[in-house]
């Protein structure tokens, strides 16, 4: 018997009483891996062991998201746009680094207090800010952190009273922005060399 913790301050925590129940579910899953977002029950003690993946880390691991200091962290943030634009998928320097970084506010993910991700918030008027940038280092992907930090940005931003967010997405992630309520305005488009997608989010 599975219990379903979604709703009640668990989002997508589901919790197993016999680690055998969580085997099953495991062996169900394409790879025979779990999903992250269960957890095993097993005598009253939560699981961890049950949901690692080789060379993966546990969800125990400790992850940050917040505002960054600029300047003083930026050549963490250049650092981690430039191996996912620049290295991995050939975006030219002078497109990547626009000289708009200075009049925009920055997040910065930290997994076990490495920088693994990256996005920022350019303020376009009072009412319309668009989210870009947004970056997550290939050795910590597949564990929801891009979610996390697009999160905290629509927090900032709803915070600062601005009713409408946008983001030129590539056309590969959109499905993640339409999880966050995102919709897309317009045909598929190219930007350096890559296709996108406008999208809209009103808050």
């Amino acid at each position: 018997m599975q219990i379903n913790l979604v709703g009640v301050g668990f989002p997508h925590l589901i919790l197993y009483r016999t680690a055998e129940e969580a085997a099953k579910s495991r062996a169900s899953r394409l790879g025979g891996f779990p999903d992250l977002g269960e957890l095993a029950l097993s005598g009253g003690f939560l699981r961890s062991d049950l949901f690692k993946r080789e060379g993966a880390e546990s969800l125990m691991s400790d992850l940050v998201v917040r505002l960054a200091d600029f300047p003083e962290e930026f050549l963490e943030i250049k650092a981690i746009r430039k191996v996912v634009f620049q290295e991995e998928q050939g975006v030219e320097e002078a497109l990547e680094f626009d000289g708009k970084d200075e009049i925009c506010d920055h997040l910065i993910a930290f997994l076990d207090d490495k920088a693994v991700g990256t996005a920022r918030i350019r303020y376009i008027d009072d009412k319309t800010v668009k989210i870009e940038r947004v970056a997550v280092l290939s050795t910590a992907r597949g564990q929801g952190i891009g979610k996390k930090i697009i999160n905290e940005a629509l927090l900032i931003i709803a915070n600062k009273k601005i009713p409408e967010v946008v983001i030129n997405a590539q056309e590969y992630i959109k499905g993640l922005y339409y999880k966050l309520g995102f919709a897309q305005e317009g045909e598929i488009f190219i930007e350096a060399g890559i296709p996108h997608v406008k999208m809209r989010k009103k808050l």
